[in-house]
């Protein structure tokens, strides 16, 4: 079977600026799926807690600690990033799933963020409506996608099945060109 995980994810760079927006992508590891059992989502947050320090997220919520987030990712369905954890205990409750091939990261940067989201999402994605350590499933332009937001009003990551990255980078790179050329035009 073919290691995704040591495949370019895109041709091309993995880090564009246009204006004052700066674009970066990679391939996060340890990723993994958590979908808890029906009847279990009790039994799950009593693991997580005791094991991790952390809660399954309520909707649209992300929970953190030193080294792992827990983010929101639908209806009884949550993505934890970060260091490898002790995930076994869990097993009996939940299904767990490794997504460290499948999903690409685009983090996006700068001051014009919600003008280039705009372009492609429908949500409102500014900071006053799309607060700190927040995550909500949309689409960018065609694509389905996870937005993330962290403590940083600055940045916001975008989540993409991996095979959509290539269509991700020109839509997000179209948008961000669009807005740089409207700035610098309004000077």
């Amino acid at each position: 079977m073919t290691d995704l995980s040591l495949a370019p994810v895109v041709t091309g760079p993995s880090e564009i600026s246009h204006g004052a927006m700066q674009l970066s992508l990679d391939a996060p590891q340890n990723i993994t799926a958590l979908l808890p059992h029906p009847n279990c989502l009790d039994a799950v947050n009593t693991i997580l807690k005791s094991d991790l320090g952390l809660k399954f997220p309520a909707p649209s919520e992300v929970v953190t600690n030193d080294t792992l987030r827990l983010i929101w990712n639908g209806l009884d369905h949550a993505l934890l990033l970060g260091a490898s954890a002790p995930l076994a205990p869990l097993a009996p409750y939940a299904l767990l799933a490794d997504q460290s091939g499948a999903l690409a990261r685009f983090t996006l940067t700068g001051p014009d963020l919600a003008e280039v989201l705009a372009r492609l999402c429908p949500l409102d994605l500014r900071p006053t409506a799309f607060g700190p350590r927040r995550s909500a499933r949309s689409l960018l332009g065609h694509i389905d996608a996870l937005f993330v937001t962290s403590d940083d009003e600055g940045h916001i990551e975008i989540f993409v099945m991996r095979s959509m990255a290539q269509s991700a980078l020109t839509e997000l790179t179209h948008a961000m060109q669009g807005v740089a050329a409207r700035r610098s035009a309004a000077l």
